[in-house]
């Protein structure tokens, strides 16, 4: 063994050895490092870290084989005594052992004083990072969207129907652990539009697409339906079930179940573990509901509340333990007085609450009758009741994206700006194509002073359908110092969203009044808009909805907006509150106003601050008052 070890360390296998490790490892580096410079595959460094490997063992062997001579390389037998320059080469072996440690520390110590990458948190403040954060958000489960199925009935008329199929099966894999479903909202956005898989995946930021067919002929339902990988379109799964009528919620499971087992997430769900609900066992009960549900989804359309009620109570009174339907009454009830125009909401608002008592009394973990109920409490000011209610429904059902967004959007409207965005991220990221939800995002972004993110968030809602966006982009411009952009930009959100945003004022010359009036400073312009609106205000049963309020907030009249909202609550209380807790010299107006201590004690604003935290913009003021306090 001491003879093996000299002619070792004669042959210069240790040298070679070290300088090979030194100069490998070096190697590694620049390939990682060129990997990531030159967008090469992630395979690249690994196939240079498995040569070297394989290199080491043929460096060795070639060092005890061969000897540098005078006369050149030569094997190790064939040297004489007198032409072995052994010691010479490791001399030159250590020099470049040593230089190659030199570089080594270089590198290890450079690294830490080089500028580094710095990690993106789950949770980002500034809109213009968020798009990154959704595409580079790492969830390793399995994961899919349910796009609204087809409907191939002869008559063409079964929409509803199948887009009911569709939500009860994304309803029903929602429930299955350790897979995340895309929003329902986000999924059925693409309706109609004939997107490209890839692009629905990416959008959605799913692994898997399920698309299929709903065809109803009488009692008879036949439901096809498709697994597809959304990255390359490959499809992975299709079946028909045929049924009826009387099994559709057995239908409803056994393509959940085929879903669910096909994506290996069944793990932890039995069979005794029911994942489609059995809503009622009154299929003309069912059916109605399933039309009354559509019409509730198209939500701007002023007859839709109305056909929405009356279908509902149909399904109510043929099955009264139906709590879904009850559910879905009391939102239909709750949402009218937003989207149809009328002059007394009080008695929706108890029907609402008497529908939603209903359901919760039948189940009480019914969610939308629970969230029905805590916008019942929003609308009538119990904004501290309805706080801890969202608590509490948040921890029996954990963060979606409706909750998330309720969790935010409570926030903003008390102020409570930076506590609102995280929540509301989290919305975008969770229904990524949903146009509400970027909607309340680009409100705080913009209460925060961040314009330019609220711009970009903005401007994609209104791509993605939401034309009110448009009232922030001009609000937007105008801060910005551009008053002739702000107006135009105003009223373009007329032509596609007047008939709807403002049902008592159709006249586009009104728009222009209004326009003029915000943002082309002339006090002539704003005086103008306070005669219409006043006028307006002092004609006989005037309807007040929370845009003619709107209108005295943003034409800073202050006492004027708190004497309104106090005398006709806007049906959405919440959403005008949230234009307290901007930037604009009109919002701030109304915050340094003597009268607007007076006004959160009187709405539930103070009483809510008091319980569970003061909004970023106002303090409490010591001294013998305890519900003094002063705002920015």
């Amino acid at each position: 063994m001491n003879n093996l070890f000299s002619e070792l360390k004669r042959r210069n296998i240790f040298r070679v050895a070290g300088v090979y490790a030194v100069v490998g490892w070096i190697l590694m580096q620049v390939a990682a490092l060129l990997e990531n410079s030159l967008n090469l595959p992630a395979w690249f460094d690994t196939v240079i870290t498995a040569a070297l490997l394989i290199g080491f063992p043929i460096a060795i062997l070639l060092a005890w084989a061969f000897e540098m001579t005078p006369a050149g390389v030569k094997r190790t037998e064939h040297v004489g005594e007198g032409e072995s320059v052994t010691d010479k080469t490791g001399r030159k072996l250590d020099f470049a052992i040593l230089g190659g440690l030199v570089v080594v520390g270089a590198l290890i110590v450079g690294s830490r004083f080089m500028p580094q990458k710095v990690v993106t948190p789950e949770i980002t403040v500034q809109a213009d990072t968020l798009e990154a954060n959704e595409v580079g958000e790492t969830d390793e489960r399995p994961s899919i969207a349910v796009l609204a199925f087809a409907d191939m009935s002869e008559g063409g008329d079964q929409e509803y129907f199948s887009d009911g199929m569709a939500e009860e099966i994304l309803n029903a894999l929602a429930k299955v652990p350790g897979l995340r479903v895309a929003g329902r909202t986000s999924s059925f956005s693409f309706k109609g539009k004939n997107e490209d898989i890839t692009i629905i995946g990416k959008t959605l930021r799913v692994g898997h697409i399920l698309e299929g067919s709903v065809r109803k002929q009488g009692e008879k339902v036949r439901i096809t339906a498709q697994l597809i990988k959304a990255d390359d379109g490959f499809h992975l799964w299709s079946e028909t079930y045929d049924g009826t009528l009387d099994d559709i919620f057995d239908l409803q499971e056994k393509i959940a179940r085929a879903i669910a087992a096909e994506l290996q997430v069944l793990l932890n769900v039995g069979e005794d573990i029911r994942l489609a609900d059995t809503r009622t066992n009154n299929k003309q009960a069912y059916d109605l509901y399933l039309q009354g549900r559509a019409l509730i989804r198209q939500s701007f359309n002023e007859g839709a509340m109305a056909k929405a009620v009356t279908l509902l109570e149909g399904a109510v009174a043929l099955d009264p333990q139906f709590a879904d339907a009850w559910a879905e009454l009391g939102q239909a009830y709750y949402l009218t007085p937003e989207y149809a125009t009328v002059k007394e909401r009080k008695p929706f608002n108890v029907n609402a609450l008497r529908c939603v008592r209903q359901a919760l009394a039948i189940d009480p973990s019914n969610v939308t009758g629970e969230v029905v109920r805590l916008l019942l409490l929003w609308r009538n000011k119990e904004f501290a009741k309805a706080r801890a209610g969202l608590d509490r429904l948040t921890t029996l059902n954990g963060i979606n994206a409706s909750i998330s967004h309720a969790e935010g959007f409570s926030r903003a409207a008390m102020g409570q700006t930076k506590a609102a965005i995280p929540y509301l991220e989290k919305a975008v990221i969770l229904d990524p194509a949903n146009s509400v939800v970027r909607h309340t995002f680009g409100i705080v972004l913009f209460n925060s002073g961040d314009l330019d993110g609220a711009k970009t968030t903005f401007q994609k809602g209104l791509d993605l359908g939401f034309s009110g966006a448009s009232s922030y982009l001009a609000n937007i411009a105008f801060m910005q110092g551009d008053s002739d952009a702000a107006i135009d930009i105003f009223l373009t959100g007329y032509d596609t969203f007047g008939q709807f945003y403002a049902t008592q004022f159709q006249d586009r010359s009104l728009w222009e009044v209004a326009a003029k009036g915000y943002y082309s400073g002339k006090e002539a312009d704003r005086l103008k808009l306070l005669a219409v609106i006043d006028a307006y205000m002092q004609s006989p049963d005037p309807i007040i909805d929370w845009v003619a309020i709107e209108v005295y907030l943003r034409a800073g009249e202050a006492k004027a907006f708190m004497d309104t909202f106090e005398a006709h609550t806007p049906a959405n209380t919440i959403y005008a509150l949230t234009n307290l807790w901007g930037e604009m010299e009109t919002s701030r107006k109304v915050r340094q106003h003597p009268d607007f201590q007076g006004f959160a004690k009187r709405n539930g604003l103070l009483e809510y601050w008091q319980t569970y935290g003061w909004p970023d913009k106002c303090r409490p003021v010591e001294g013998n008052d305890p519900d003094a306090f002063e705002c920015d």
